[in-house]
């Protein structure tokens, strides 16, 4: 927070930055559970067949 007294230009790049890091980790883990949960479910499947 320092930077924004000094650079409030500078203070913004990387408040907007640090905002679209968070929003691409919270995308990159919701997409991780979705695809955890899809090979559950066709591990589920193919146990009925064997």
């Amino acid at each position: 927070m320092a930077a924004c007294y000094v650079d409030p230009v500078l203070c913004s790049k990387y408040g907007r930055q640090a905002r679209e890091r968070n929003k691409a980790f919270d995308f990159n883990v919701a997409f991780s559970d979705h695809e955890k949960y899809v090979r559950r479910e066709k591990e589920k499947g193919n146990r009925g067949y064997e």
